[in-house]
């Protein structure tokens, strides 16, 4: 986990992670003791770049040196 921090226009929470041993990495599971109503991935400007999942539990798998920006809705 590189950062956690509120979205700058959005009331949500974004969650910075990388991929950091040079590894492909599948079905990583991240969950937080808060519930998360949905989730996207967003890029570095906090951009959605992909749909809005209603899941409490974010499945996702990462290739070598990958960073991945996530919005978190609670």
């Amino acid at each position: 986990v590189d950062a956690v921090k509120k979205a700058e226009d959005d009331n949500c929470i974004i969650v910075r992670l990388h991929e950091c041993k040079g590894y492909t990495v599948n079905n990583i599971e991240i969950s937080s003791d808060y519930n998360i109503k949905s989730w996207s991935l967003c890029n570095i400007l906090e951009e959605d770049i992909s749909e809005e999942f209603n899941e409490n539990i974010i499945d996702i798998s990462f290739s070598p040196f990958e960073i991945k920006n996530f919005k978190l809705r609670f």
